[in-house]
């Protein structure tokens, strides 16, 4: 009577082997499929220093500055772990605002108290790497910026020591020297040029649109001058140089107008010379000088070295030059 139901077991179990089975992935399929594992540290934090500095980056443009302490502390102390000056910069700056305003969120004054010194020190050991660093007031609080300047006032003979230092290893140190080339111009303004008529005294002064505006308004006054004297003595009878009554309006008549016009043409000449005299020399200046740098010797300075080989070297002499600019010695 057993046996068939454990002949009914054996073919059901050679029925269920029979079935196929997918076979599994291979391990290295598996392994590829997995996402990179990032190296955390006990709260939760990643290890790399800059993956904290990008994730302080972020807090501090969300405006969650409580964010940026527990980030930014390990990179920093007890010694930082970034290799990049720049990064170092930017760390201790990002922790020093975020250490400022859990500062203000703490109850305790004490809390409050550790946590500013806490600040002062990261914008001190900022100072110490850059001593002429400056916050952008553009970016953050005008609390901040004064915490940060009382840091630097604080510690000016300190900061200016490490200055000191600074110059004089650059100085003996390996940096390549570089050359620059001074340019120096020293302009004479001779004073008889205010006097000139036509703008030339703004022009020499280095004001331009006045003196094109006295030129042009001068230059207009004295046109209509000569127009109505040229009209004028077109309408004078050739053989008596008078003017005819006749017609209306008569040649006399015209001739009266164009006298009018002379005059006040004449009249707009002389007013405008005098104004331009007068501001030509308020604004006047014996002398100026104009430098600027070049990256490489000026032609004239090569010249002379080769000139002054086995000679004498001869004195500069002056330049005069007239141009838009009026009247200019140079040397």
């Amino acid at each position: 009577m057993n046996a068939r139901p454990t002949a009914s077991i054996v073919a059901l179990a050679a029925l269920i082997g029979a079935v196929t089975v997918p076979s599994a992935l291979p391990a290295q399929s598996i392994e590829s499929s997995r996402l990179p594992v990032v190296p955390v540290d006990d709260s939760g934090l990643p290890e790399d220093p800059q993956q904290r500095l990008s994730m302080a980056e972020a807090a501090f443009n969300q405006g969650e500055f409580e964010r940026i302490p527990p980030l930014l502390k390990p990179v920093l102390e007890p010694r930082p772990s970034l290799d990049s000056e720049d990064d170092r910069i930017r760390a201790r700056e990002l922790l020093g605002v975020g250490l400022y305003f859990e500062a203000q969120s703490a109850t305790d004054s004490d809390r409050r108290d550790q946590l500013i010194t806490q600040a002062r020190r990261q914008f001190l050991e900022l100072l110490k790497e850059r001593p002429d660093y400056q916050l952008d007031s553009m970016i953050f609080p005008a609390s901040v910026v004064e915490l940060f300047e009382s840091v630097r006032n604080a510690h000016a003979e300190q900061l200016a020591a490490l200055r000191e230092e600074e110059s004089d290893g650059d100085l003996n140190g390996n940096n390549a020297a570089t050359s620059i080339y001074i340019e120096r111009y020293v302009v004479q303004n001779p004073y008889a040029v205010n006097f000139l008529p036509f703008g030339f005294g703004q022009f020499q002064n280095g004001e331009s649109v006045p003196g094109a505006l006295f030129a042009a308004g001068q230059g207009l006054g004295l046109a209509t001058h000569i127009a109505g004297f040229i009209v004028i003595e077109t309408l004078r009878q050739p053989d008596t140089g008078k003017f005819t009554a006749e017609g209306s309006p008569s040649d006399y008549d015209r001739a009266r107008t164009w006298r009018g016009a002379q005059i006040a043409g004449l009249s707009l000449f002389g007013g405008l010379w005098v104004w331009s005299v007068i501001d030509a020399l308020v604004k006047y200046k014996a002398q100026e000088v104009r430098i600027r740098t070049l990256d490489e010797p000026p032609p004239e300075l090569e010249e002379t070295s080769e000139e002054s080989i086995g000679t004498e070297s001869k004195p500069s002499r002056p330049r005069i030059g007239l141009g838009i600019g009026a009247l200019q010695v140079e040397w």
